[in-house]
């Protein structure tokens, strides 16, 4: 069970929440498994991640389980310690379905917490990429491949997301010079 951690709902989910729990107890359930209670598709898709941790989420309500916000949104925070020599750019929250398709999540990790916003209640893996967290930082200058664009700053805020985009292909500029 979750000890260490806090889920809040954002008002369209709380909704949904309710309605289908048509006037029941609610129970919130937050367990940290390991891959030992998922499914095979679930084991096989991890087979090539370090993983660190698996929730498995859900709300009851009179025996039903209840996993779709309709719409809404939840925020998680669980706490997670890093071991030794790892680094939190090699951090990875993955939603991995019943049948082993993995979507990345977005997070943010705020002191020793990984925060991350979920539509539906599920199974929720944090796994460690060694290859991103060996990954050269850019220094944010002149060399940067988004340094180009007269109305990008290498310094903002965006960066990280923007660097990665650029230099992966998944975005371009709308000119030479404009991004």
């Amino acid at each position: 069970m979750l000890t260490d951690g806090t889920i809040e709902f954002d008002a369209k989910a709380l909704e949904s929440i309710a309605k289908q729990a048509d006037g029941g107890d609610l129970k919130l359930v937050v367990d940290d498994t390991g891959v030992k209670d998922l499914k095979t598709a679930q084991v096989q898709a991890l087979q090539d991640n370090t993983v660190l941790a698996v929730y498995d989420i859900y709300m009851t309500s009179n025996g039903k389980r209840i996993t779709n916000f309709e719409g809404g949104t939840a925020e998680v925070t669980v706490r997670h310690k890093l071991a030794e020599g790892q680094k939190t750019e090699g951090l990875v929250v993955l939603y991995v379905a019943d049948d082993g398709s993995k979507t990345s999540m977005p997070f943010v990790i705020e002191g020793n917490e990984v925060v991350f916003t979920v539509t539906h209640f599920s199974n929720y893996v944090i796994t460690y990429d060694e290859d991103v967290a060996g990954y050269k930082l850019c220094p944010q200058d002149e060399t940067c491949v988004y340094a180009k664009f007269t109305d990008a700053d290498t310094k903002a805020w965006y960066h990280p997301g923007v660097h990665f985009c650029v230099e992966n292909g998944y975005m371009q500029g709308v000119s030479l010079t404009e991004f």
